[in-house]
């Protein structure tokens, strides 16, 4: 079997990023994902390539995730929580505290 160019392993797999996505969502596991894609014709790195770049994009995912989930979290600023509410349109065109 002839080696792939250097680079082009990545390259593949993120051109069936979405279809990788798509079996994982339906409880594919990583053996069955691969075979799949080598089987269609679509992939034609080793596993074990394969395999290394799946588990880092996971985490990578994984991590955007969970940075999504803290910056959810955050309490507001102290500006922001201020009990006063600003009406600017008011009729008569002057901004009320109140």
């Amino acid at each position: 079997m002839e080696r792939m160019r250097r680079g082009l392993a990545i390259v593949e797999f993120f051109a069936v990023e979405d279809e990788i996505q798509k079996l994982r969502s339906q409880k594919y596991g990583i053996t069955l994902t691969y075979e799949k894609l080598k089987e269609e014709g679509k992939i034609k790195m080793s596993y074990k390539t394969f395999y290394g770049h799946l588990k880092k994009y996971e985490k990578e995912n994984e991590e955007k995730k969970q940075l999504q989930k803290k910056e959810k979290k955050k309490p507001l600023k102290r500006e922001q929580a201020s009990s006063k509410m600003v009406f600017e349109n008011a009729p008569d065109k002057q901004k009320r505290h109140f």
